[in-house]
């Protein structure tokens, strides 16, 4: 894994040696490109690898210009402060040394209307994206009353398929809360996002409960290999993602493609 810039030397009180910070690559960032309004919180999910097991995530750094409408993506990571990933003990680690696979969610809060250009590099070359954020239709912190949604399921790895299938779970805690399972899924480039929305019984008397809320969501077909971001919206402006990858299901002994589904 190849890191962008020189490994710098941070005084410590450790007894062991002073960790070292970087910055590395970032492979992809995963964004809408449409679909935020000023008052959601705008989220960018880093995805990328640690150069192997002793190193570990330190900070994410979003620089946010709102006159430029740019944002601008940094990574860093450090070396672990112990005794297996000291510099005396290169080539003597007992810690797995191939790279590692990371997601990290970057908050940016609210953002004034307008379409943003976000830049970072990969390791190769400076990457542009873009989303737009749109003046907000109402003053609440969603325009729709979204499920609760507290975990998604997905495999990390999954074959070319017809049918991609992600599970939302999570806990329905009013009985005032009328979930019937419609969920809204909207598909841009590498991008899933999912809505899973719900209703209020205004006029029936309210009371807390604890109702197990599942539903087992399509993706519809995912037929190019790559990594994939979903993106489910929860209540009161939460979100729950899941990044995954996708790749060619294998040749079976007559050279034909497995179908799974």
């Amino acid at each position: 894994m190849k890191l962008l810039i020189g490994l710098i030397l941070i005084t410590t009180s450790s007894c062991f040696a002073a960790p070292l910070i970087s910055e590395v690559a970032i492979e992809e960032a995963f964004v809408a490109p449409k679909g935020y309004d000023t008052n959601d919180n705008v989220e960018i999910i880093i995805d990328g690898k640690l150069p192997n097991a002793c190193f570990e995530i330190y900070k994410s750094e979003a620089i946010i210009d709102q006159t430029k409408f740019e944002v601008i993506l940094k990574q860093k990571v450090r070396v672990k402060n112990i005794t297996e990933c000291l510099p005396s003990n290169q080539g003597q680690q007992q810690v797995p040394m191939w790279p590692i696979q990371f997601t990290n969610l970057v908050s940016l809060g609210n953002l004034k209307a307008g379409t943003y250009k976000v830049y970072y590099h990969n390791g190769q070359k400076k990457v542009q994206k873009s989303f737009k954020v749109s003046t907000a239709v109402s003053t609440g912190i969603d325009d729709f009353i979204y499920a609760p949604i507290s975990n998604a399921f997905i495999p990390e790895l999954i074959y070319a398929t017809e049918n991609a299938e992600v599970i939302l779970t999570g806990i329905i805690t009013n009985t005032c809360m009328n979930f019937n399972g419609f969920v809204e899924v909207k598909r841009m480039g590498n991008v899933f996002i999912v809505l899973p929305k719900m209703s209020l019984n205004t006029f029936a008397t309210c009371s807390e409960t604890q109702i197990p809320l599942q539903s087992i969501v399509s993706l519809g077909p995912i037929k190019k290999e790559g990594r994939y971001l979903v993106h489910i919206r929860s209540t009161t402006g939460l979100s729950v993602n899941k990044v995954f990858s996708v790749k060619s299901s294998p040749l079976d002994n007559q050279g034909r493609h497995h179908t799974r589904r």
